[in-house]
Parts: C-alpha cells; structure tokens; sequence
C-alpha cells in the first residue's frame, strides 16, 4: 500500500506542523502534532511538506516553453526580483496553462532553510 504523510508547517517560533498519514484513496490512517523533538515516525512512500503562504510568492506568468524545465527557467528569471535571494535554488511549483499564463509558486531557498529546512528534514527524511 502506498502511503503518503501530508506536513502542515506553521509560523510558531520553536517551529512545529500539525502531520497526517493517508492511504492511496485517501484515508487518513494516522495524525498528530509534532515538534523538533518529536517526528511521526513510520514508512512512507512520499512526503508533502505544506509551507506558510507568506514565504511564497505567486504569480501568473505568460511562459513560452517546450518543456517544464524550460517554463520553471523562465519562472525563475520572471520572478527573480520579487524573491529574497537568488532563485537558483528556489522551489518553483508551476500550475497548468489557463489560456495564456500559467499559475507559479516560487519559495526561496533562503525562506525554506531559514524557517522550515531543519523541522522537514528531521520529520520526513529520518523518519523519527
């Protein structure tokens, strides 16, 4: 059975996320609250870690290109001065085509490493 854990982080200051773990119909199996100290534990085929709307930056953009490499380049550059940072290491999530602009969300690497990056790699990637 594929399992995904679904990660709410929040703004709090030590940070912390609210976590859930579902099956491929979507069943919720599990669900809790956790800390630096404290992990969901178990296996799990994906993680999805959902960040604060306030370090992401969205934007309708009209991208020319021939593949989703090309369009997240192009999202880079079109966003680079809305960004904090360089957008070289930027997480860009790019949405589908809505007539002649495409729907992007841009977190800079500096937002994620600042406030989140130590929570999500203890939580999803040691599995503690």
């Amino acid at each position: 059975m594929s399992l995904t854990r679904l990660i709410i982080l929040d703004d709090r200051d030590p940070p912390s996320a609210d976590w859930m773990t579902f099956d491929g119909p979507g069943n919720v199996l599990a669900r809790g609250h956790l800390s630096e100290a404290q992990g969901p534990g178990g296996e799990v085929a994906r993680t999805v870690v959902v960040v604060p709307g306030a370090g992401v930056t969205v934007r309708w953009l009209a991208i020319q290109a021939r593949s989703e490499a090309q369009a997240r380049a192009a999202a880079s550059w079109m966003v680079r001065d809305e960004i904090a940072g360089s957008t070289d290491q930027a997480l860009i999530a790019l949405g589908e085509n809505d007539g002649d602009e495409r729907l992007v969300a841009v977190l800079a690497p500096e937002v994620l490493a600042r406030q989140h990056m130590p929570l999500v790699r203890k939580i999803a990637f040691t599995g503690s």
